[in-house]
């Protein structure tokens, strides 16, 4: 496991999915957080063209360079599982899931 908490920190760059623009929730922060301490921040959401001045993608399919690129999701567990099966086909290497973010079929898949 530690290992793998260095491979993730070890990227400068880190999709947020679910990135929010409500300051309050977690997404936000971690996006906020992200950008701190100099990573390169891409955040994930469909209803937004920027979110704290970064370019806002709709999906993850929209990410140049996957194989460099870690992602942080804060979103359901519904939209988990999709987003585990689309980050798998892209080729991202480090998935760190968020505190509410699973269900028995999201423990499952991983």
């Amino acid at each position: 496991m530690e290992s793998r908490k260095k491979g993730f920190e070890s990227l400068s760059r880190v999709a947020v999915v679910g990135a929010s623009s409500n300051d309050a929730k977690p997404s936000a922060k971690i996006l906020r957080y992200l950008l701190s301490i100099g990573k390169k921040a891409i955040p994930i959401n469909p209803r937004y063209k920027t979110l704290q001045n970064q370019d806002c993608l709709p999906s993850l399919q929209g990410i140049s360079e996957p194989e460099n690129t870690a992602v942080s999701i804060v979103v359901n567990p519904k939209v988990t599982l999709k987003v585990l099966k689309t980050a798998e086909e892209i080729g991202i290497p480090y998935l760190w899931l968020q505190p509410g973010t699973t269900d028995a079929a999201v423990l499952s898949y991983i």
